[in-house]
């Protein structure tokens, strides 16, 4: 359970990190915005992206809140 959490924080984390990416490329600030259009060409392509970021994070998120109740129960189990 503890290694799915970890993952689950992986996953919010990359989430979160694609989608501020995008909201920088959009604003004109952040990495994105400072990289050749080389590179961001898989970004602004690929716009779906951002929401599927979104979802990452929504769904990891709310994983997370069941991953820790399950970790909690199993904790004061063993205590007893």
């Amino acid at each position: 359970m503890k290694i799915l959490n970890y993952a689950l924080t992986g996953l919010t984390a990359l989430g979160v990190a694609v989608f501020a990416a995008y909201f920088g490329l959009e604003h004109g600030v952040g990495l994105l915005a400072t990289l050749p259009d080389s590179i961001t060409q898989i970004f602004t392509r690929n716009e779906g992206l951002q929401f599927v970021a979104l979802g990452l994070v929504v769904v990891a998120l709310l994983a997370k809140v069941f991953v820790v109740r399950a970790l909690k129960r199993q904790e004061a189990e063993s205590r007893i």
